[in-house]
């Protein structure tokens, strides 16, 4: 990859959370691109996953787990890295 840690050229990524969670997806969907706008559940994901992405942002952000919920509620990388980022 191109960029720092969790660079993807010409994918849409413009914050280091967004490139994070698209990193994060990439290895858990085995998908070699994500984009901004792309969705979680049409991608492929579903319950068990999500988990398992949601214990991996909450360890790279250092932060206690956070709810499947959010993802749920923010299925893509754009929408789930504003809630992350949220205060």
């Amino acid at each position: 990859m191109s960029g720092d840690a969790y660079g993807t050229d010409g994918t849409g990524l413009s914050t280091r959370t967004e490139k994070m969670v698209a990193h994060i997806w990439q290895e858990v969907l085995e998908i070699e691109e994500i984009t901004g706008s792309d969705n979680f559940f049409e991608l492929g994901g579903h319950s068990l996953l999500a988990m398992q992405v949601m214990a991996m942002i909450s360890e790279e952000i250092d932060v206690p787990e956070l709810p499947v919920r959010v993802l749920i509620e923010a299925p893509t990388v754009a929408e789930l890295a504003r809630a992350i980022d949220r205060p």
